[in-house]
């Protein structure tokens, strides 16, 4: 199919968040022949369609109808169920494969309903800094707040010698054990999603005795337990989404990026505020605010200090039996 662009034909005045949509539909598929203000005959007469899209998707031709709501969210307000149905009504008269409306301003919760349950799309188009752009993505975010009251470590070893007490005492091939210890308290605490204060014990089991040195003395050591006492606690907020380019895709929740070099936006995140949730969000929830195709996992650990600048971290993950690596990202306290 031959390389297409969005028209640029004499338009009426309030054409131009027509325009902005075709550009940024055409930045998504480059080769699909996108058309501005079009219009075309219907079973009852000429009918205008604001952005037409024909490419091909798994083989196969479609096309794509999008209807363009510039509307004001502050005088106007959000796109209503009446242009769902009429949409809907629009699309099966001229017979596209694929209906979209694009709205300037939101869309109301009737509205989102209906065109679920008829297979009508629901979105934004987002350009930083275009003024052309009213609509303005709010979502709630939810995250992570996790205390660290203390930790300790144990090592299993041959021989009753006392081990130093000091965090980077051992050493693996010159390497701090202690800095590797800390990176793994840091994993144990990011797989921690029942708020609670509690108490947990990870036991690390080496497949092969190691042997660890500290100054001229040395340590077999067989087995390392991590212990930890953490409170963890959820938390919501609003948040603004933004993008240089992109599509905000209401009925799933979630940015789509253009292709190349793009940057995802959050703004207003303060992991320091918050509204405290009495249980954690439901699994689902959890990271939605990612753009598509990823996942968004915030949180904030408060005292616990990686000091892998300094004393770069021993290389002992080579050792750890694999079930008790899993175990790491896999965590769930005791309560207290």
């Amino acid at each position: 199919m031959k390389r297409g662009k969005a028209s640029r034909q004499a338009l009426p005045a309030g054409s131009a968040f027509q325009r902005l949509t075709g550009e940024i539909v055409q930045a998504f598929d480059p080769g699909a022949i996108v058309e501005v203000g079009k219009w075309i005959q219907g079973p009852d007469g000429r009918r205008d369609m604001d952005v037409a899209v024909r490419g091909i998707l798994g083989g196969k031709l479609f096309i794509l109808l999008i209807e363009c709501k510039d509307y004001n969210p502050k005088t106007t307000g959000p796109v209503g169920i009446e242009f769902v149905d009429a949409l809907d009504s629009k699309q099966k008269d001229l017979a596209t494969d694929y209906a979209i409306i694009c709205s300037n301003s939101g869309f109301t919760k009737d509205a989102l309903s209906k065109a679920k349950r008829v297979g009508i799309g629901m979105i934004s188009v987002i350009k930083t800094g275009d003024q052309r752009v009213k609509a303005q993505i709010l979502e709630k975010i939810y995250f992570r707040k996790i205390h660290l009251h203390e930790w300790n470590v144990s090592y299993w070893r041959d021989g009753s010698e006392d081990l130093p007490t000091t965090l980077h005492a051992l050493r693996y091939n010159g390497r701090s054990v202690g800095t590797w210890v800390q990176q793994k308290v840091g994993m144990i605490l990011g797989g921690l999603m029942q708020s609670t204060d509690g108490f947990l014990e990870i036991p690390l089991r080496l497949i092969t005795p190691v042997l660890f040195t500290s100054g001229t003395r040395s340590f077999v050591i067989r087995r390392i337990d991590i212990s930890i006492r953490a409170q963890v606690a959820w938390f919501s907020q609003v948040v603004e989404l933004n993008a240089s380019t992109g599509i905000y895709n209401y009925l799933r929740g979630k940015i789509r990026l253009a292709p190349g070099d793009q940057q995802y936006e959050i703004r207003g995140l303060n992991l320091d505020g918050g509204t405290l949730l009495e249980q954690p969000p439901a699994q689902e929830e959890r990271g939605r605010l990612g753009p598509e195709g990823g996942v968004l996992n915030c949180l904030s650990i408060h005292g616990l200090t990686i000091e892998s600048a300094s004393e770069p971290p021993a290389d002992l993950d080579q050792f750890v039996n694999p079930d008790d690596m899993r175990n790491l990202v896999d965590s769930r306290p005791e309560s207290t």
